[in-house]
């Protein structure tokens, strides 16, 4: 299975070194036990222990051969001196025409030696303490030892050196091993190695089809269409090769040899999966229900995906978050979705500076992690000054000022509202596929060969500001501040309620819950009101704090005495609403008619007195 990849790209590789395991996927399965020839002759015989594999080391960018390296054989048995008839050291990618092979190979007959090449390289090796890799009347393979065997930093070491690529290159995550099981037998009077692909296509080469035997089979039924391509064969699809799902002991015909069997892949990109998170930096206010999200994206990876029987988990974890597991993350090969969690910041009144952690687990993938920035930062107090009876406007002070978004600090990195936003994820199914094949089962039935195929359904989501609403009114615990009328007098308190609904779920959104108001009389800048929800929820409410200057503890602003009659216009900038792609934010105006000012509740009192 090839590999899942995050805007930030982490892609961790664990390689252990120094240890003799590696961490690398180790895409095979076995079977075919027992079994020899059935004409031991002369002419035609295997003697016990003669197998061997054909390794290859492949690019996974090019999915072909690494460039500058040899494909090589490594056998138990001593050959020297032998006349050793072979096709040459081609790898069942190139006679399929899969990976990033565009057309099929032919078998041909090689006219180099075996053992050493016409430019005097060595391509064969002895290897005494080579597992059994075929299973023979003396001795049964077993696909865990093959599989530990060539999980082993020493032997790939020195398979590295012989195939002509660095240790350090071979094992980075950019190459597969290729590993094919091989046979040495003497067929009409010949000693021949033989692939499993090999003796497939020399079988149907000797009279035989795709679904019935030649002569090869003939002599050599249960070994060279059963022990031999059941030796090694794919778990799972890889490389355009689809894993074999039918028996593991029976008989099998040439086609599903071709197609199927005689092939393992050991990848050094753990797993197999190549794992993208990407996680940007979040900036929270203090005593607010937020969403931190990554983004899982499966680039160039199984062509499956992360699907339901190996989904991906995330964990989240922190100091001011409680570990939280996501799980049953599916995604398609080369998608990519968000994956959430909602938590509450903590109330403080300095700049925190901490990290979330992910971790991600599962889907055929070496656990990775990604460390997420948080600030968590109140908004700093920008509030007017104590008015007085007498205040002057300033010499910036104009009727005509118009709001500027962004005006606050915190929404510096948006042009402009950010009203909607949407997300999605998937859902995987699986169903049984026949792939058109049969085999035959040991009692002769024909039975079909069935594949799981996966499907998914991308389910869309969004959220939306719906709106956003600025009531101005007048203070309602000061009787002269006109409360009864649509009007206020200038140098009085007005309350700012601010109710805006967001649409979608509470599980994985929230509602505004900050807002800074504006004034007009500061131009809209320099000093504001910061709004506190009063009810907090997906429709929410916000209001202004208690005036530190009101003598009765009112929820106000006030206004300057020397604001004309007129419109008096507040701007509001509307913010924290939270989902998994982001935050949502807003801006509204409200207004409220200012007749007269204070002054005008005051009247001076004349007594006089008569003697």
């Amino acid at each position: 299975m090839k590999r899942l990849l995050i805007g930030i790209w982490l892609i961790v590789i664990l390689n252990f070194l120094n240890c003799t395991m590696i961490r690398a996927e180790t895409n095979m399965n076995g079977g075919g036990s027992g079994g020899g020839t059935e004409a031991g002759t002369a002419e035609n015989q295997y003697s016990s222990g003669d197998d061997g594999v054909r390794l290859t080391v492949i690019d996974t960018s090019t999915k072909c051969r690494a460039e500058g390296t040899k494909t090589i054989d490594y056998y138990r048995i001593v050959k020297d001196n032998r006349i050793i008839i072979h096709f040459g050291k081609i790898s069942k990618l190139e006679y399929m025409g899969v990976g990033g092979y565009s057309n099929g190979r032919n078998l041909l007959q090689s006219e180099e030696k075996y053992i050493i090449n016409d430019q005097g390289q060595r391509v064969a090796y002895q290897v005494e303490d080579l597992p059994t890799i075929v299973s023979n009347s003396n001795s049964t393979s077993n696909i865990e030892e093959i599989k530990a065997y060539f999980n082993d930093s020493a032997r790939l070491k020195v398979i590295a050196s012989r195939v002509g690529i660095s240790y350090e290159e071979f094992i980075n995550g950019n190459y597969k091993l290729i590993i094919e099981p091989m046979i040495y037998i003497t067929f009409q009077g010949n000693y021949i190695a033989l692939t499993a692909h090999e003796a497939a296509k020399l079988d149907i080469a000797l009279g035989g089809s795709l679904n019935s035997g030649g002569e090869l089979r003939a002599k050599f039924v249960s070994f060279t269409h059963k022990n031999l391509p059941l030796a090694i064969f794919l778990e799972k699809k890889e490389l355009g090769i689809k894993p074999w799902t039918g028996s593991k002991s029976a008989r099998i015909d040439n086609g599903n040899i071709l197609t199927y069997l005689g092939i393992g892949i050991l990848s050094f990109a753990p797993e197999g999966n190549e794992v993208g998170l990407d996680a940007g930096q979040y900036v929270y206010r203090p005593d607010t229900d937020v969403i931190t999200t990554v983004i899982v994206t499966v680039s160039g990876g199984d062509e499956d995906g992360a699907t339901c029987d190996n989904p991906i988990t995330v964990q989240f974890s922190g100091d001011y978050v409680q570990t939280t597991q996501v799980t049953g993350i599916t995604v398609p090969q080369g998608g990519s979705r968000p994956v959430w969690i909602k938590w509450h910041t903590p109330q403080i009144t300095e700049k925190i500076n901490t990290t979330i952690t992910a971790e991600i687990t599962g889907g055929s993938t070496s656990p990775a992690t990604v460390s997420i920035p948080v600030t968590i930062s109140p908004l700093v107090r920008k509030e007017p000054e104590n008015p007085t009876a007498d205040s002057k406007p300033s010499k910036q002070f104009s009727l005509k000022a118009n709001p500027q978004f962004p005006t606050t600090n915190a929404l510096s990195k948006y042009s402009e509202p950010v009203t909607q936003l949407s997300w999605h994820t998937y859902t995987c199914t699986k169903r049984w596929e026949w792939t058109g094949d049969y085999y035959e089962d040991e009692e002769g039935n024909k039975m079909k060969i069935y594949e799981t195929v996966y499907e998914y359904a991308k389910n869309s989501y969004s959220s939306k500001i719906t709106y956003t609403k600025i009531k101005v009114s007048a203070d309602r615990n000061t009787e002269g501040a006109n409360q009864k009328n649509s009007s206020v007098r200038s140098g009085y308190g007005i309350e700012v309620t601010i109710t805006s609904n967001v649409s979608g779920s509470s599980q994985n959104c929230t509602g505004i819950q900050s807002a800074c108001v504006y004034f007009p009389e500061y131009n809209y800048q320099k000093y504001r009101r910061d709004a506190v929800p009063s009810k907090s929820s997906l429709q929410s409410v916000l209001e202004l704090p208690i005036n530190q200057y009101s003598l009765n503890g009112s929820k106000v602003h006030f206004t300057p005495i020397y604001f004309p009659d007129g419109d008096y216009n507040v701007y509001v900038e509307a913010f924290d609403a939270w989902t998994p792609s982001g935050m949502l934010c807003n801006i509204g105006e409200g207004s409220i008619k200012m007749e007269g000012n204070l002054w005008d509740d005051w009247y001076v009192k004349k007594e006089i007195q008569f003697k």
